[in-house]
Formats: structure tokens, sequence, C-alpha cells
């Protein structure tokens, strides 16, 4: 069985100079490459089946959805 785990995560690169030193101190993930972000749905699915299809899914779920600003 795989310990490779997936998740679903917005992007906010605006927000590494303000916590990329936390996050590097605190944070696992942050030493293998994921930069700032929010964690929208933790864990998706298993990586392996994780397809063109499953992504393809996920965007017709988000495609109504409306950006919003956030602070």
């Amino acid at each position: 069985m795989s310990r490779l785990r997936s998740g679903l995560v917005v992007p906010m690169p605006a927000l590494e100079p303000v916590v990329g030193e936390h996050r590097r101190t605190w944070d696992p993930v942050a030493e293998l490459g994921a930069l700032a972000h929010v964690t929208v749905l933790f864990p998706f699915a298993p990586p392996a089946t994780i397809s063109a299809r499953v992504l393809a899914r996920v965007e017709r779920a988000l495609s109504g959805c409306e950006t919003f600003p956030v602070t």
C-alpha cells in the first residue's frame, strides 16, 4: 500500500514571503516543494486513481464557483 496521498489546494504564491519561513520550520510538506496554499480537500484520492477524467470532474464541479478575495 502506497503512503502517497493527494489533495486539492489553491496556490497562494503571494503569501510565501509572509508564511514561507514558518512553513519550512513547521510544515513537512514544505520541504517537498509545496508553496503557500489553502487546502480545499485532503486527502483527495489515491494518486494512482487521478486521471484526466477525474480532473475533468473536479473542473466541472468547480466551474460554477465564482472567485472571491481573501485576506
